[in-house]
């Protein structure tokens, strides 16, 4: 006799309930040798360039001094609904540069 696979109601209820962790992180772009970054708010499980939930600045290293262009307000109200700051240097150091 075969035994029946029993699945807990309650496992897909926590599978579903399971907040997705947010993160401020750098989004690569243009060419070689010549990158400039976006600063994005992005779900952690996504690639380096992948999709993203929002555009929140941008990121230069080029110039001298690296310019940085960053949306305060929105940056703060992901940092209050729990986004963390990803452990790139640049990342970290732009928030408390802008007062964040």
């Amino acid at each position: 006799m075969k035994k029946a696979l029993l699945c807990s109601p309650f496992k897909t209820d926590e599978i579903q309930n399971k907040k997705t962790m947010v993160k401020i992180r750098l989004a690569r772009r243009g060419r070689k040798k010549l990158a400039m970054f976006d600063v994005v708010v992005a779900d952690a499980r996504s690639p380096r360039d992948g999709k993203f939930i929002e555009k929140i600045g941008t990121y230069n290293p080029q110039t001298v001094p690296a310019s940085i262009v960053l949306e305060d307000e929105r940056a703060f109200h992901w940092l209050m609904n729990g986004a963390q700051a990803f452990r790139h240097y640049p990342c970290r150091a732009f928030l408390p540069w802008n007062h964040v």
